[in-house]
């Protein structure tokens, strides 16, 4: 009963954790996108003032 207990506690941990670290590489890859839009702007102008 008490390995039952452990597995499903280790379950939940694995779960939360996922979730955590969903949200973090969602976060970086939207400031990645936003970070090479910006690259893409920055390039645009560049070119128009050339």
């Amino acid at each position: 009963m008490a390995f039952s207990y452990g597995f499903n506690v280790m379950r939940i941990m694995y779960g939360l954790f996922g979730i955590v670290a969903g949200g973090v590489f969602a976060r970086i890859w939207c400031e990645l996108m936003i970070v090479l839009f910006k690259i893409h702007e920055n390039i645009k102008k560049l070119a128009d003032n050339s």
